[in-house]
């Protein structure tokens, strides 16, 4: 009859590899977290709110608010700039305004 040792023997084995998996799932995560860290002290300025006008409209009978953002050089010169409307602005401002500061910082704006 063939003898099993005896499960205690393989405790330190076991015990051994749980902290090594721990440390290596420690270490990933770690890794993981890092180029989060790098990539949020790069990220832009933070989003800027638009000016919120209330129209009263006499044909509807109500007021209408109006959202609008403007460029940093806007206020400070005569500069032209194409302008962009949008339909349920309050709903897609934020991404908008960010896509519309992309593509200004990185020269692929519209054409003049």
């Amino acid at each position: 009859m063939r003898a099993f040792p005896d499960p205690s023997a393989f405790e330190p084995a076991r015990a051994r590899r749980a902290r090594l998996t721990n440390a290596a799932l420690l270490a990933l995560l770690a890794l993981l977290l890092l180029p989060a860290s790098a990539a949020r002290a790069q990220a832009p300025p933070p989003y800027e709110a638009p000016e919120r006008l209330v129209i009263k409209s006499q044909v509807l009978g109500e007021e209408r608010t109006v959202l609008v953002r403007t460029p940093p050089a806007y206020a400070r010169g005569t500069e032209r700039f194409p302008v962009l409307y949008m339909t349920d602005g309050d709903a897609h401002i934020q991404h908008t305004s960010g896509t519309v500061s992309f593509l200004a910082r990185n020269a692929l704006g519209c054409p003049r």
